[in-house]
């Protein structure tokens, strides 16, 4: 499902933001570990903070890697927490001393380009047991980001976005954990024409040459870890910020993703609203007259995305920039609502508030109502990590067994 997340990641300032005071990367001290939730963290609960030296409203977790059957592990620290994606992406020179078997295919390695709305990643595919808390998921393939390997097939190269080389270009974070609403990165349409599709996701190398085959197998394919975790917590999470005002910027604030939905005390579906998703995991926006057929709520995102409907039009103006998208920067805080609604039956629907912050200076770390005009090309809505700011948002994955033998994928808040 590559379709999925193609416009999903965008999480950089400097390639993502506008300009003027409000898009240049703050100086900052280290990244720090989280404020809340240091301990007592129950076997299916992760730490999440947000606080970064390079981006704002950037949800970072911490993964131990380990070689497959060994106690050869390393915990990398601030990975991207992304419900746009899908799998475990590392930088190579992080993972290097783990010495990760490489995935085959044909007795060829299996290696991978994935593009983002903020450029792309390159590299091999590696398989590697993943321990978060208390659970593991065993043998799994995992993408290792590193633009020096064999060479960049051209058709990668002239996806129209830049290759994203070191941490700097994901924000400042050491990696990306895609844990979306689906099982694989790719999945049915790399299974039957990977090699059709542009760019083509995955390519089998030989020395420095790599081609792109006709098919790639489920089985081989970089994999959402939370779905190889056990029985008990592998149909979908939880991403819990209830307790962080939506009101006060800070510089740092600290939630919890909790893994499993209506399978344990700690991850009850207690949601007031339920979204079905479509099969590329959308749904629809409306907001002051126009439609956004195109929406998904992506942790990845730092900003809530959007062309300003027609109703706001006036109201929303942009700071002064020659990048895009552009920093909507209006004289005063613009609050106004939407209609999500599901693109399949049955048609849920629920009315939320949003804010469009004035504040054009603040380089806080946590801006509940940042708000961007759309990448070129995307005429959607992405509601980005500003949504999850005091709320509980639950996220469950297709094809995935649900209690009560609820319909998947969906988001329920």
């Amino acid at each position: 499902m590559k379709l999925v997340f193609v416009l999903m990641l965008c999480v950089l300032l400097t390639a993502c933001g506008g300009g003027g005071s409000a898009s240049s990367p703050p100086t900052s001290p280290a990244i720090a570990t989280p404020l809340k939730f240091q301990t007592g963290l129950l076997e299916n609960e992760v730490a999440i903070n947000v606080y970064s030296a390079a981006s704002v409203n950037q949800p970072l977790v911490n993964v131990t890697v380990c070689a497959p059957q060994t106690t050869n592990c390393k915990t990398i620290e601030n990975v991207l927490l992304d419900t746009g994606s899908f799998g475990l992406r590392l930088f190579a020179s992080d993972i290097a001393s783990l010495n990760l078997a490489p995935s085959t295919l044909n007795n060829q390695n299996l290696a991978q380009c994935i593009v983002f709305g903020s450029g792309y990643t390159w590299g091999p595919v590696q398989l590697a047991d993943i321990q978060m808390s208390g659970l593991k998921a065993s043998n799994i393939p995992i993408q290792s980001i590193d633009a020096s390997y064999a060479s960049v097939p051209a058709a990668c190269d002239m996806s129209g976005v830049p290759q994203m080389t070191t941490p700097t270009k994901i924000g400042g974070a050491r990696g990306i954990l895609g844990v979306g609403p689906f099982q694989r990165d790719c999945g049915n349409g790399c299974a039957t024409s990977n090699s059709n599709l542009s760019p083509p996701t995955y390519y089998t190398c030989s020395n420095t040459n790599c081609t792109a085959p006709a098919k790639v197998p489920l089985a081989l394919q970089v994999v959402n870890p939370v779905t190889q975790f056990q029985s008990s917590y592998n149909n979908g999470l939880l991403i819990d910020f209830s307790d962080t005002s939506a009101a006060v910027d800070a510089q740092q604030a600290g939630g919890k993703l909790i893994l499993g939905i209506d399978t344990a005390t700690n991850n009850l579906l207690t949601a007031e609203h339920l979204i079905l998703l479509d099969n590329r995991g959308q749904f629809t926006t409306q907001s002051n007259g126009t439609t956004y057929s195109k929406s998904f709520i992506d942790s990845g995102s730092n900003a809530l995305f959007f062309s300003a409907p027609s109703g706001l039009s006036t109201t929303l103006s942009t700071c002064f920039s020659n990048s895009t998208p552009k920093l909507y920067c209006p004289i005063a805080d613009v609050s106004s609502s939407a209609v999500i609604q599901s693109n399949i039956s049955p048609y849920y629907s629920t009315l939320v508030d949003f804010q469009v912050s004035a504040n054009r200076s603040s380089l806080n770390y946590v801006q509940p109502g940042r708000a961007l005009t759309n990448l070129p090309g995307f005429s959607g809505w992405d509601w980005g990590f500003p949504f999850f700011y005091s709320r509980k948002i639950f996220n469950a994955i297709a094809g995935q067994s649900q209690p009560g033998g609820k319909a998947a994928p969906y988001v329920a808040f």
